[in-house]
């Protein structure tokens, strides 16, 4: 121990004590500055991050930062053109490859219909003030929650000409198994362009 009050171990440090921590004053060790640690870190339970606003930055110049917002979640964001990327990657290199799930199953009540079952969202300034404009969403609903003849329904929105996000393109179960209906365009002016040929199986 220096006279600066440093602590120098040549060796490994063990605390026999097995104390869970629930808050930043107890456990079995306790600081109450900065950790730094050197090498990679194991940790064998939970890890805790009180701060309404925790932050966790990657690299060396912390150019990527994943922050908690409180009562919101979680915000990726990245200063540089171009990123922040998000990969979801199967790295057995087989016949499955990576999957970004929306489970809205662990409540345990009853689903019903038109229930949200996930959404992604696309935002961008407008050249006002700027001003923060919703430009398009895909969303996910239940069609029909019936035990049996259970339906689903997805939805491609746009921001149509006032700024109001309008589903475009939405799929949805029919009233028969192995049917599957399809809405194009939204509004009696709104023009469906095919540019190549178009093929009728059914009655028009």
């Amino acid at each position: 121990v220096s006279a600066a009050g440093v602590l120098t171990a040549d060796g490994r440090i063990i605390v026999d004590d097995a104390t869970e921590a629930t808050s930043t004053t107890d456990g079995s060790l306790q600081t109450d500055g900065g950790l730094s640690v050197a090498k990679s870190a194991v940790i064998g339970d939970d890890l805790d991050l009180l701060s309404d606003g925790a932050i966790i930055n990657f690299g060396a110049s912390k150019e990527i930062i994943l922050t908690h917002v409180a009562d919101t979640g979680l915000t990726l964001s990245c200063e540089a053109a171009s990123t922040p990327v998000f990969e979801i990657k199967n790295i057995n290199n087989g016949g499955s490859a990576g999957k970004l799930k929306f489970n809205n199953t662990e409540g345990g009540n009853d689903g019903a219909d038109g229930d949200d079952l996930g959404s992604i969202e696309f935002w961008g300034n407008d050249d006002g003030t700027p001003s923060a404009q919703e430009y398009a969403r895909i969303i996910a609903e239940i069609s029909d929650a019936s035990s049996g003849a259970e339906g689903g329904k997805l939805s491609l929105m746009v921001a149509e000409h006032d700024g109001t996000v309008t589903a475009g393109l939405i799929l949805q179960d029919g009233d028969a198994d192995g049917e599957i209906d399809v809405t194009i365009g939204a509004g009696s002016s709104s023009v469906t362009t095919i540019a190549g040929d178009l093929t009728v199986n059914g009655t028009t």
